[in-house]
């Protein structure tokens, strides 16, 4: 358990932007790879990703995992950080409203991480 709190927390999130994603209910400890099977939905782009990984926390009252998606056979799978999910589940709205308007805020306090 880490001391982040998502709602406190201005993350950058600009190294995601350009990818894609495979989003699924997490199973498991949050910064490991299980996910629910059954659930894997993709590929997203960044803005799908963040509308699904709210959607999964506001209407199942689950955690998502969301996986960037390689090219590269064989590659370690690399999936979105607990602390970057947790930011995503609390300020997705806001994210999205970034993406479609554009931001002007970049006192950024963390930066997004995935294990992989």
């Amino acid at each position: 358990m880490s001391d982040f709190i998502g709602e406190f927390e201005n993350m950058d999130l600009s190294e995601l932007k350009d990818k894609q994603f495979m989003v699924a209910i997490s199973n498991g400890k949050r910064d490991e790879y299980g996910f629910l099977c059954s659930s894997l939905i993709g590929p997203l782009s960044f803005v799908q990703m963040v509308d699904n990984v709210q959607n999964i926390f506001k209407n199942e009252v689950l955690h998502a995992k969301a996986m960037i998606c390689g090219l590269e056979f064989g590659s370690h799978p690399k999936f979105l950080s607990e602390n970057t999910i947790d930011y995503i589940e609390a300020k997705g709205d806001q994210i999205i409203t970034d993406e479609t308007f554009g931001s002007t805020d970049d006192k950024f306090t963390c930066k997004a991480g995935y294990n992989g």
